[in-house]
């Protein structure tokens, strides 16, 4: 007959083969919902109404945007974990928002601007970027860890040109120019990549549940749940001919460039999240050249509105008459790829 010692110590051996086969054999478990991404934006009113319900996989980004452009969209939290941590080597990435050779300022006017050149006086200027790297002189893509403040929180920071003087009527005072964060330690500078807009997993609740700077009503379509990524808005003054209703000579009303997800499947204004959008509209921004300590990044408003009839309200991230900004941006409006080609971001 076995000892009790001996029995105990076979029941012990037992439960340890048994645990580790059971580990050998299993995942992590399901992996968690996805979370919702961009509403379906559409027309002049609500700036909104897109109904395509085709998911991110059915159009994929285009080889010049990268391999991993469906995981960025699905706003991978990678760097999260760190964004509030200010540890390793600072970076400060600085902004420069011009309209043509320019400084933009709320109240100036600007000529030859769109398609015919028109005289033009701002409104808004904002966007959110996430996805945050520097580039090596090797060609290694570095992420930053954003500071969390008033401007960024987690991987996500927004840049904001305009004070709400004069013309500037769409957003509030505080301006910021800047993305700041750290990176793990020293590197020999290369180039710089961001995406634009706010990645999925924080693109859809209650507005005010939302820390700064995911907090803006103005950058909000409500009856989505979405953020705006980009807005540059400006009137432009009509020729004396324009025409009937409309005060000739005057800037009658607002020409928009919003860009924002759209053929999303869900609605948050019915408690359904969304699950996936066919176009996300997240491009990737890539600046081949870029040191932080000595370049800055500008940021042609008169880019974002070339080719474009400013006698008309504009795009509100939906509809055919988006698609010249959004080439502007690196975007083919028909396919929604990202086509790694904008003339909207350069260095200085």
């Amino acid at each position: 007959m076995s000892s009790p010692r001996r029995v105990a110590a076979a029941l012990v051996l037992h439960a340890l083969v048994a645990t580790a086969s059971a580990v050998a054999g299993c995942d992590d478990g399901p992996e968690s919902a996805p979370a919702p991404d961009g509403g379906p934006l559409g027309d002049d009113a609500r700036e909104g109404g897109a109904t395509d319900a085709s998911s991110d996989v059915d159009v994929a980004p285009g080889d010049a945007a990268g391999a991993d452009a469906d995981a960025a969209d699905a706003g991978s939290d990678l760097a999260d974990a760190t964004a509030d941590v200010d540890a390793g080597a600072p970076v400060q990435i600085t902004f420069e928002a011009r309209v043509g050779d320019r400084a933009f300022r709320c109240g100036d006017t600007y000529s030859g601007v769109g398609e015919p050149p028109r005289e033009i006086t701002p409104v808004d200027f904002r966007f959110y970027v996430h996805d945050v790297r520097v580039v090596d002189a090797d060609g290694v893509e570095i992420p930053v860890a954003l500071t969390k403040g008033l401007w960024q929180h987690q991987n996500v920071a927004l840049l904001d040109f305009e004070d709400a003087t004069a013309s500037c009527t769409d957003g509030d005072a505080p301006k910021n120019a800047v993305v700041a964060g750290h990176v793990p330690g020293p590197f020999a500078a290369g180039g710089l990549k961001f995406r634009l807009g706010v990645p999925l997993p924080q693109n859809h609740a209650d507005l005010s549940s939302k820390p700064a700077p995911l907090d803006k009503s103005s950058l909000f379509w409500a009856w989505q749940s979405g953020h705006i990524f980009f807005a540059a808005v400006a009137r432009a003054r009509l020729p004396l001919d324009a025409g009937s209703g409309v005060d000739a000579g005057t800037f009658p009303f607002n020409h928009y460039t919003h860009l924002g997800s759209v053929g999303c499947v869900g609605d948050p204004a019915s408690g359904i999240p969304v699950t996936s959008c066919a176009k996300p509209n997240r491009p990737e921004i890539v600046l081949s050249t870029f040191d932080p300590a000595t370049n800055k990044v500008i940021v042609d408003f008169a880019a974002v509105k070339a080719g474009t009839d400013l006698a008309t309200k504009g795009c509100h991230a939906d509809g055919d008459h988006c698609a010249e900004a959004y080439a502007r941006l690196g975007i083919d409006w028909t396919s929604g790829a990202y086509t790694g080609d904008q003339s909207v971001f350069g260095v200085e």
